[in-house]
């Protein structure tokens, strides 16, 4: 069983070196019945080929941290949204979040 302090450990670790100017908020889904995790990165721009192997390297290096018995499924996914940060869902959790400026 994976506690919320070992997830947002493992992916502050994971993010380290990954984390660009384009990038708004990083958050995550981990239903444990289902041994499911969702790894979103919201932009603030449309997504492109980098982003989405920028979300895999991040997911590939959360997901080494523990036992391949954890996980059945794994998706990561990047979303643009220009919304209010506090208007964009952070699902189970949110691991980073860029200061913005609002006049």
């Amino acid at each position: 069983m994976l506690l919320r302090k070992d997830i947002l450990l493992s992916l502050s670790s994971s993010l380290l070196g990954e984390v660009y100017p384009a990038i708004r908020k990083v958050v995550f889904r981990y239903k444990m019945e289902e041994k499911y995790f969702l790894l979103r990165f919201y932009l603030d721009r449309e997504p492109n080929k980098k982003d989405e192997e920028t979300a895999s390297v991040v997911l590939s290096e959360f997901i080494s941290n523990f036992s391949h018995k954890e996980f059945e499924k794994i998706e990561s996914e990047c979303v643009f949204s220009n919304d209010l940060q506090n208007k964009l869902d952070v699902l189970d959790g949110q691991v980073y979040s860029r200061k913005e400026y609002f006049d």
